[in-house]
């Protein structure tokens, strides 16, 4: 199993959005309180902070900046294509986490 400390709630993360019936912004939803814990977590490489970061912003951009809108409506009022994205940010943080991938799939220098 892999080491590092946020592996554990990824995989619960990826698995409500593999799993879980309804559309991708519903299992975005449901692997968010996942990824709380993942986003407060530590990384440890820099493909996995620029993820993380990606990831947390996502799921809030959403919601207009400076109102009360948590983070469930702010997913709720993302497009499709941008929840999809998310979600595959989301897959490849995982395989990075899980020691499958060391890239985080954008070409970022290390």
């Amino acid at each position: 199993m892999p080491n590092h400390p946020a592996f554990q709630h990824m995989r619960l993360a990826v698995e409500a959005l593999a799993t879980n019936a309804g559309p991708i912004r519903t299992r975005l939803q449901a692997a968010e309180p996942h990824f709380g814990v993942v986003h407060e977590s530590t990384m440890q490489t820099p493909a996995e902070e620029r993820l993380r970061m990606r990831i947390g912003a996502g799921l809030v951009e959403g919601g207009d900046e400076g109102d009360d809108t948590d983070v469930a409506e702010s997913i709720a009022l993302l497009d499709e294509t941008r929840a999809v994205e998310i979600a595959a940010d989301m897959f490849r943080l995982y395989e990075i986490l899980a020691g499958l991938r060391d890239d985080d799939g954008y070409n970022a220098p290390e």
